[in-house]
């Protein structure tokens, strides 16, 4: 199957959330490095107002293009992995509902493999 759209989907949905929430990065690295050695910051809104002073808005995006190499490709990775398992994994639990007389055991069956998950008709539900 095609999984380009699966891999420009994931890689999209993380670049607009990486690009939302990378300023609670910043703040958070700048608190926890604060802690070890004198105290810079008094709190968020110091590492804001700092942060914004010193280097502008884009201060809170500082090292964001690094943080996308590492987390772009990790999310390709989860999402196209999710949807190939998705595939392969729907139509054996679909068949675990169906009368098992054709089934040599109960659970959910993969191709090449005897027995994967056991559950009942209620835990599936």
């Amino acid at each position: 199957s095609d999984l380009r759209p699966i891999i420009a989907a994931s890689a999209f949905s993380k670049l607009v959330a990486s690009s939302v929430t990378y300023p609670h990065e910043v703040v958070r690295a700048r608190l926890q490095f604060d802690q070890k050695g004198t105290v810079h910051y008094t709190g968020i809104f110091d590492v804001l107002r700092k942060t914004i002073r010193a280097d502008g808005v884009r201060g809170l995006w500082q090292g964001f293009a690094l943080n996308t190499v590492r987390t772009i490709p990790q999310c390709i990775v989860t999402f196209t992995l999710y949807e190939l398992l998705s595939k392969h994994l729907t139509p054996s639990v679909e068949a675990a509902g169906k009368p098992q007389e054709k089934r040599s055991s109960p659970g959910l069956h993969v191709r090449g493999t005897k027995h994967v998950l056991a559950y009942t008709r209620t835990e599936s539900r």
